[in-house]
């Protein structure tokens, strides 16, 4: 019989009395319902007297008709810009003092944002294009900006990731402390193909050839560890059946072991249409290895054309808004990334461990718990 053995999840902690900024870059579909929740979070944490959260919006965009009804927008707010109509109207609501940047976020823009010193800054992604990743993906790298949590989705089912830096050196060491976790992999680490675009016409591509929504773009429907009903008949018990965090493209440890590297083991905890991360390492590209998990295309003619659900962004946003509320009111977080499959009303989510980060990373499991070689940690502008 096998045994199950769970590691205990080790805690990302903040210190518990500096003041956050947070910059919400993209105030669209997911956006909006985050703009709520984020002020919601501000006015709580300034009648509790704790340390201030301050909040910038940041878009470029305006209100447009198809956004009426999907956002958080009404028909007489056509044409002013979502950030600004966003934080006036929060702002009027909780008496909050909300920062409007009705701008494209660019590199350039968000390290003139980031927050002094003394001040955690959080980047919030809720964008659907691959160069406001790239913008986000730089500031995190080249500035004050100390972590970037991320989301995406498509029909309906999403991601939402959670990082502190963009280079894998910086992971080395970050379990060395034992019970602290001192470094998260940035959502372009986990997945760099997020850092490039797709071309124009695949979206449509690929809609047509999975007919909207097929089984494989959804998470498993049941505990990845439970054989499926003919194995259990035939008594077949392979690793494949085993409880494991691990993403797909990464065989397990005792894999590794025993030199089993074959795609049925590895776990499907993401849609299994999803590339893993080594066919973009070595340059494959094929219809399953372009970008589904996070969209690049436009959310509103999505919604149009029926390729998106209606409740994907706001479910969305609560896990975002989640894990914000987990690190600004609790300073500490045990997670960095969770799967969404709406359908199916299955969330499934990625603690911090050893074997997760090193996972992740593509490092080593000794690399990640031990001791960081001196200068391996960047200094911030």
């Amino acid at each position: 019989m096998d045994t199950l053995t769970i590691d205990t999840p080790i805690p990302y902690l903040l210190p518990p009395t500096q003041p956050i900024q947070i910059g919400l870059v993209g105030c669209g579909g997911t956006g909006s319902h985050l703009a709520v929740a984020l002020a919601r979070m501000a006015s709580h944490l300034r009648e509790r007297g704790s340390p201030p959260l301050h909040l910038i919006f940041i878009d470029g965009d305006r209100v447009e008709a198809p956004n009426i009804g999907r956002q958080l927008f009404a028909p007489a707010e056509r044409g002013r810009h979502k950030a600004q109509t966003l934080a006036d109207r929060l702002n009027a609501a909780l008496g909050l003092d909300i920062i409007a940047v009705p701008e494209m976020a660019t590199a350039a823009l968000l390290r003139e944002l980031a927050p002094p010193a003394q001040t955690i800054g959080i980047l919030v992604g809720a964008v659907d294009t691959a160069s406001g990743r790239r913008a986000l993906h730089e500031a995190l790298a080249r500035s004050r900006w100390q972590l970037w949590l991320d989301s995406g989705n498509e029909h309906d089912w999403g991601k939402v990731l959670l990082g502190t830096t963009t280079e894998q050196r910086q992971l080395h060491g970050a379990l060395a402390l034992g019970g602290i976790c001192t470094a998260l992999p940035a959502p372009t680490l986990c997945y760099p193909h997020l850092l490039h675009d797709e071309p124009a016409d695949q979206r449509a591509v690929d809609a047509h050839h999975r007919g909207g929504v097929t089984p494989t773009n959804r998470l498993p429907t049941t505990p990845p560890d439970r054989p499926s009903r003919n194995q259990q008949h035939q008594g077949e018990v392979t690793p494949t059946n085993r409880l494991s965090n691990a993403l797909p493209d990464r065989p397990s440890r005792n894999q590794h072991h025993q030199g089993e590297v074959t795609p049925t083991n590895h776990l499907p905890n993401t849609p299994p249409d999803r590339p893993p991360r080594n066919a973009h390492h070595r340059g494959e590209v094929t219809t399953a290895s372009r970008l589904r998990n996070q969209p690049q295309g436009d959310c509103a003619a999505d919604m149009r054309d029926g390729l998106q659900s209606l409740m994907i962004n706001q479910a969305m946003a609560a896990i975002a808004a989640q894990y914000l509320h987990q690190i600004i009111s609790a300073r500490r977080i045990t997670t960095f990334e969770t799967a969404l499959d709406l359908a199916t009303l299955t969330m499934r989510s990625t603690t911090i461990t050893a074997t997760t980060l090193a996972d992740a990373s593509g490092l080593s499991i000794a690399a990640i718990t031990q001791t960081d070689e001196p200068g391996h940690h960047r200094e911030r502008e």
